[in-house]
């Protein structure tokens, strides 16, 4: 009953003492937290696929194929493309494998980004940012995870974007530092 995540966020919380007893709500961070890790980090995660795949569906068809779906890490991009598989393209993320699997060449033309608040560089690089959602569930990890839609990529964002990817590789090289 307390080692499977069958019980509602509002459960655990109320018997958090046993949960605490048998170290089920320490964290990386070494502090006791409401909810099991684990648990926390997937709540929230199909909210968030939803608001991607709300973002997704403004894109006119015919620009789908130019525009990157990219998440500021593997666990979010994970779950984009478990909720929204076959719905959407794949959704990319800078860290772990994920980089790899980005492709060779891309005319980026549209982005949806889930993560924190876009960086100044970022925004320039596009006609229009839309904020499409936040990740709301008060008991997710990812509560406050933001959606936008960014339109109309000037030339400027596949070139940002592909020499990040190279710094970003060159950075996890260990054979070439």
């Amino acid at each position: 009953k307390y080692l499977m995540p069958i019980q509602s966020p509002i459960e655990i919380i109320k018997y958090k003492e046993v949960y605490e007893k048998i170290g089920l709500l320490r964290w990386e961070d070494g502090l006791n937290h409401a909810l099991p890790q684990d648990f926390a980090d997937m709540l929230g995660w199909k909210e968030m696929a939803d608001k991607a795949l709300t973002a997704y569906r403004k894109i006119p068809k015919q620009e789908l194929e130019n525009t990157l779906i990219f998440s500021d890490d593997y666990g979010k991009a994970g779950a984009l493309n478990y909720y929204n598989r076959k719905k959407t393209l794949a959704a990319y993320s800078f860290l772990s494998d994920y980089i790899y699997w980005l492709p060779d060449s891309m005319n980026i033309q549209n982005m949806i980004i889930v993560g924190d608040d876009l960086a100044t560089e970022v925004l320039a690089c596009f006609e229009q940012c839309n904020l499409v959602g936040v990740v709301e569930n008060e008991f997710s990890r990812e509560q406050g995870t933001k959606i936008f839609l960014l339109l109309g990529a000037k030339d400027s964002a596949t070139d940002m974007f592909y020499k990040t990817v190279e710094e970003r590789k060159k950075q996890m090289n260990i054979f070439s530092r």
